[in-house]
């Protein structure tokens, strides 16, 4: 139970911080570097890792 109830908490706390933020004057500035780092580190790793580890547990099996 403890972990649904820390779950809902941190969703509405990113919700309530990101709200915060886009009332602020460096929002714009922010965004850019957030979504740069987002495109270029996160979603690769999310894309990628997964991939290599299937290929190489693949190699592993024949």
């Amino acid at each position: 139970m403890l972990n649904h109830e820390v779950t809902v908490l941190l969703a509405f706390l990113g919700f309530v911080c990101g709200w915060g933020l886009s009332f602020s004057s460096f929002s714009a500035a922010l965004k850019a570097i957030l979504s740069a780092l987002l495109a270029r580190f996160f979603i690769p790793v999310v894309i990628i890792y997964p991939v290599q580890r299937k290929a190489a547990s693949f190699r592993s099996e024949i």
